[in-house]
């Protein structure tokens, strides 16, 4: 197995009993930036996120949602 599969692999270990509703999150990183899970799919492990200062929708990773976001306290 590659560094970076096993690297991938540990990581999902880590993060995968972290609980995703919908509603306000903000980045871990830079808790300036505040995100709105507006749908999940957990068939395909995909999260629907807007930028609540762009309006932008994209499509995330459950493991990426996971990884760097936390619910918003004020929310």
């Amino acid at each position: 197995m590659s560094k970076m599969k096993e690297k991938y692999l540990k990581e999902y270990e880590k993060y995968k009993d972290v609980q995703l509703t919908l509603g306000r999150y903000r980045l871990k990183s830079n808790q300036t930036v505040v995100f709105d899970i507006l749908d999940i799919d957990e068939a395909n492990e995909k999260a629907l996120v807007r930028s609540v200062s762009t309006g932008i929708e994209r499509k995330r990773t459950l493991h990426w949602c996971r990884k760097n976001l936390i619910l918003d306290p004020d929310h």
